[in-house]
Order: structure tokens, then C-alpha cells, then sequence
């Protein structure tokens, strides 16, 4: 059996914490599927109701060199922005991994933002050798935090809505020719005065 070994990571956003905690942690089971469908194919809470103990996980898209995770939310502190949580099953537990588990605190910014920090902890089972897999791991948390500050920024929103408003305007305006076609007839008839 190994020794426990940890990493760190940080990364800055122009994002407040709040926001990003709840779109990158809280919620990243909702929202991954939909913004980053080439990387997770669906992802779901399977036990609890999304607090602490709860389990989620995750299936990913051949682009993943495993086919899913699954994680226990151990912690959860609403006020500080910050989780933790333990991988129980996939992701290279069994493989290359004994365990693993992070820690993660979106900290505010003085220029309003926040820095995301990370600190993860595993045990290796013999013989085993992740170091590509850091510089992966680490990939993925830049990658995730990039995509929800996309949905978390006030824009980002905005473009998302005017989107749908427009999808909206244009299926109403393909509904109207529609009936404009099949009434076509009566229209013509309608007395404007």
C-alpha cells in the first residue's frame, strides 16, 4: 500500500464565487451534458437528493480514457464556496488509483472574481505512475471551470436567452406561415377596418 500524495492547482476568474461554485460544483451535473456534450455524455445524482453523502456520476464520451466516475459529496460549505468530495468508483480507482479525493474553494477576489482552489489526495495502488494523468486532471479543472464561466457570466446569459428567444420567434414565425397557409383563404377575406 502507498502513501497518500496530493497535488494543487489554482486558477483565476473574473467570475464571483458564488456563481462559479455553483455552476462548476452544485450544479455541473445539470450543465456539463448540455455545454460539453463531446466530453460528458450524461450525468446524474444516483443517491441523495444533490447534499452532502449524495453520489453523482458522470459518463463520458470516448474523448475520456474511462467511460465514467462516479463521486461522493463528503462536504459542503454554501457560505466559504467550497466541497469535498471522494471518487468511489471509475475514473482509474481499481486501475491505477487505491483513492482519491479534492477539495475545492472558489475564494473571493479583490477585482470581484474568485480563485478556484484545488488540492486533490490519492493513493496509488503498487506499481503505478500518474503523472500524465496530473497534467490531465488538471486540463479538465481549467477546461470545467472555463465552460462555467461561459454560463455563469451575465452575457454568456444573455446570448443564451436572446438564443432562445430567437429559436422561440423563428418556430412562431414558422407556425404562422403555416397557418397562413392552410387559412390562407380566410385571410384574404378579413375585413382590416
Amino acid at each position: 500500500m502507498s502513501s497518500p500524495a496530493s497535488w494543487n492547482f489554482e486558477i483565476e476568474s473574473p467570475v464571483a464565487a458564488p456563481r462559479l461554485f455553483r455552476a462548476a460544483l452544485l450544479d455541473w451535473h445539470n450543465l456539463a451534458p448540455k455545454f460539453a456534450p463531446e466530453i460528458v455524455v450524461s450525468a446524474t445524482v444516483i443517491e441523495g437528493n444533490g447534499g452532502v453523502g449524495s453520489v453523482r456520476q458522470f459518463n463520458f464520451s470516448s474523448a475520456m480514457p474511462f467511460t465514467y466516475t462516479k463521486e461522493r459529496l463528503d462536504y459542503v460549505d454554501h457560505d466559504k464556496y467550497e466541497s469535498k468530495q471522494t471518487l468511489i468508483e471509475g475514473g482509474g480507482i481499481g486501475v491505477k488509483l487505491e483513492s482519491a479525493s479534492s477539495h475545492i474553494k472558489f475564494e473571493r477576489a479583490s477585482n470581484g472574481g474568485c480563485v478556484c482552489k484545488v488540492v486533490a489526495t490519492y493513493k496509488l495502488l503498487p506499481g503505478a505512475a500518474i503523472d500524465d494523468e496530473i497534467a490531465k486532471a488538471k486540463d479538465s479543472i481549467t477546461k470545467i471551470i472555463k465552460t462555467a464561466e461561459a454560463i455563469s457570466s451575465p452575457t454568456q446569459m444573455l446570448m443564451c436567452n436572446v438564443s432562445k428567444i430567437a429559436a422561440a420567434a423563428a418556430a412562431a414565425a414558422a407556425a404562422s406561415t403555416i397557418l397562413f397557409e392552410v387559412c390562407g383563404h380566410c385571410y384574404s377575406k378579413i375585413s382590416w377596418n
